[in-house]
């Protein structure tokens, strides 16, 4: 078992993926009407996301834990 911490102070390569990937998520869960945020809210977490870059101020954090397994 393998834990891999990602991180970036930049809005570029995996984060803007993984935040396009959450972003899209919220927002197909939205437009079926279920989730607990609207699609205009994340409309606005999203702006502030790319503002927050813009500033230089975004801090993305992503952990995984890697499980790998074979059959003896």
């Amino acid at each position: 078992m393998e834990t891999v911490v990602t991180s970036s102070t930049e809005l570029t390569g995996h984060a803007a993926r993984r935040v396009d990937d959450i972003r899209g998520a919220l927002r197909s869960t939205a437009r079926r009407g279920h989730g607990t945020v609207g699609l205009d809210e994340i409309d606005e977490w999203y702006d502030a996301v790319q503002q927050a870059a813009d500033a230089g101020d975004f801090f993305f954090a992503e952990t995984a834990v890697v499980v790998a397994a074979h059959r003896i």
